[in-house]
């Protein structure tokens, strides 16, 4: 992500204050959000990232929590260099394609859709910068992230 691009997404969100407590994940209140948030790193076998999984995703359900993610997950794919941010923005992407939405999820999806251009500049590129393409599962994966924040199926 280019600087100028870097700083305007931070820009949209450094100012959003997100009640964790008050928005649902798989398991109920989304307050562990947060704390998982904070312990990502970029390896995609990381607990963490199953748990995260889990909670935002679970069986293609997304919840309120799962797109106040959105943001956080979008500022963090912009913090490590472009082969690391496929889980991210497959998670981001994964919640955007999602049409299973739990109750009270689709006034969350409206909140958070400014999220969506940032996350698809920054797929565009993770793709065009990531390197060789020795594996073609995270590149399919980042493809279809990117069908989901232009606003196609996958």
């Amino acid at each position: 992500m280019s600087r100028d691009t870097r700083v305007i997404v931070n820009a949209l969100f450094a100012e959003r204050v997100t009640h964790w407590r008050q928005l649902t994940d798989a398991d109920g209140p989304a307050d562990a959000i947060p704390v998982l948030l904070a312990r990502l790193r970029p390896d995609s076998s990381d607990a963490v990232w199953g748990a995260l999984w889990d909670r935002l995703y679970n069986q293609g359900t997304v919840y309120s929590a799962s797109f106040a993610a959105l943001p956080e997950l979008c500022l963090l794919a912009t913090r490590w260099p472009a082969p690391s941010r496929l889980m991210p923005l497959a998670l981001a992407g994964a919640i955007v394609a999602s049409d299973d939405l739990a109750p009270g999820a689709e006034e969350h999806r409206q909140l958070y859709a400014a999220a969506v251009p940032g996350l698809s500049a920054l797929t565009i590129q993770t793709l065009r910068d990531a390197g060789p393409r020795d594996e073609p599962r995270p590149y399919v994966h980042l493809l279809q992230a990117l069908l989901a924040f232009e606003g196609n199926s996958t």
